[in-house]
């Protein structure tokens, strides 16, 4: 495979979708699945109207996602459609800074 093609490769990105929506989630699940899913350059979407969380993670790494989100407990399947980013809001957590 050259560069340019593995370039691509790593570019595309899939949405993994958990079973739980936010509603039912504490927010120290929701701050783990983030923590999870920043680890593997990923990025947590809240649906706004049905609280679904959606998982945009890139294509190569996402079997790893969905491993570490079921270590958790957290079901999720492949999104097999696209979804309007418009209409979530995405969960970030807070970066520490240093402090010595």
């Amino acid at each position: 495979m050259n560069i340019a093609a593995r370039t691509t490769d790593a570019t595309q990105r899939v949405y993994l979708v958990l079973t739980d929506t936010a509603r039912c989630l504490t927010s120290q699940e929701l701050l783990k699945i983030t923590e999870v899913a920043e680890q593997a350059h990923a990025i947590v979407h809240i649906h706004r109207g049905s609280w679904q969380v959606l998982v945009k993670v890139p294509e190569l790494s996402y079997q790893e996602v969905d491993r570490a989100l079921q270590a958790m407990g957290h079901a999720a399947q492949l999104l097999s459609g696209k979804i309007n980013e418009r209409s979530t809001f995405v969960l970030k957590r807070e970066r520490q800074e240093h402090i010595p």
